[in-house]
């Protein structure tokens, strides 16, 4: 009878020692892929894969975006389908997206590269704002539109980076040239379609990717994850020329990120891979291995300190922005206070009864703003910009 207990306690314990966890263990075995138009106006696809036999019906969300220097590569990239399956297996819902790509003549001229970079960007805020769209009506994909991560590898962490960074056109400055490209293609949240929903992520997975300022960088900024060679020829780990080239855009990689990220005390984490270059882990399944764990590390703590379930107050969407006076706000959270403070930290407007979500600041000088969302658990600062 003695070895009969002693068989069942090493049984349970091996079971309990043994399970796998969710969103950090391949939980399932099988993914599947179903392939789909998501932005009507461009004509552009998507793979979303999902984990074969899932029961949970309120999953976070991966979307990725390939590389190729803005002007190759596909959503089938080998490195693309490994991160999606990969994380799909860990409970995850992934998308891997085409965006559209320019040519090898826009890298001739910097501002044609820019203008290439602002299209991605504006594609990129349509699949986001897809999957709120699917979301808010049939939910296909049992996703909590609320916890949204996206990045992608070389351009697609080009493109996660600015997404999770350019807060507002307001943050481009003086840099009329840039505001002027932006507006070109739409605006703030450009031109691919799926209109009135929320671009807002909850955090960015940068693999060799970079930003065109580190001075657009704000306390205010999503959480990103990074991946780097510091001897990256593509993509410089600090700041640089794309290729080397004088003819393409600065950027400003994840060497030079980091000190900025510290001191704005936005979280972030970085895995260096000393001396090589431009994404080892396309190369080397140890390499890989290594970003996977560092990525599903960093995204499982993000969710941690809220339950998975209830993580859904911190998509908040401030438009228009720039505004004439009235500013709208898009949330998951029904109930919320807004405050408003002026450039001397003074408080200029207070609510909690939100009226259609509009915030009314016509009787305001133009100039820029603070305006804070405050819910029951945490508060969201948005910088605006009234005109």
């Amino acid at each position: 009878m003695r070895n009969f207990y002693l068989f069942v306690f090493l049984f349970a314990s091996i079971n309990l020692f043994g399970q796998n966890t969710r969103y950090l263990d391949d939980v399932f075995n099988n993914v599947n892929k179903t392939t789909l138009e998501y932005s009507s106006v461009y004509g552009l696809d998507m793979d979303v894969y999902e984990p074969v036999g899932d029961s949970e019906t309120n999953r976070p969300l991966i979307i990725l975006a390939h590389g190729g220097s803005f002007v190759a590569g596909s959503k089938e990239n080998p490195t693309m389908v490994t991160l999606c399956e990969s994380f799909a297996r860990k409970g995850y819902v992934t998308a891997s997206i085409q965006y559209r790509l320019g040519t090898v003549f826009d890298m001739l001229d910097s501002l044609s590269m820019i203008n290439v970079v602002m299209k991605a960007l504006s594609d990129a805020k349509s699949a986001v704002r897809y999957f709120r769209m699917d979301a808010a009506g049939a939910n296909s994909f049992n996703i909590n539109s609320s916890m949204i991560f996206f990045g992608g590898n070389s351009a697609g962490g080009v493109i996660g980076s600015h997404l999770g960074i350019l807060s507002s056109v307001a943050e481009l400055g003086s840099d009329q040239y840039l505001v002027d490209i932006l507006n070109n293609n739409g605006g703030f949240e450009g031109n691919s379609g799926n209109d009135g929903y929320s671009s807002e992520i909850n955090g960015i997975i940068n693999l060799a990717g970079a930003i065109n300022k580190t001075s657009w960088i704000d306390s205010s900024d999503k959480p990103i994850v990074s991946c780097h060679g510091d001897s990256d020829g593509t993509v410089p780990y600090n700041c640089g020329n794309a290729l080397g080239l004088g003819t393409l855009p600065q950027l400003c990689g994840s060497g030079s990120m980091k000190p900025v990220l510290d001191q704005k005390g936005v979280k972030n984490e970085l895995l260096l891979f000393p001396g090589d270059d431009h994404v080892p882990w396309e190369v080397s399944s140890s390499k890989m291995n290594q970003v996977i764990d560092v990525v599903k590390n960093f995204l499982y703590e993000l969710m941690s300190p809220a339950s998975i379930s209830d993580f859904n107050t911190n998509v908040v969407g401030v438009y228009p922005n720039p505004s004439s006076g009235l500013f709208y706000i898009s949330s998951d959270v029904k109930s919320f206070d807004v405050s408003v403070y002026n450039s001397v930290g003074a408080l200029i407007y207070y609510t909690n009864q939100i009226k259609e979500n509009r915030v009314d600041l016509t009787s305001m000088p133009s100039g820029f703003y603070t305006l804070v969302v405050t819910t029951k658990n945490q508060s969201v600062t948005k910088k605006i910009a009234l005109q």
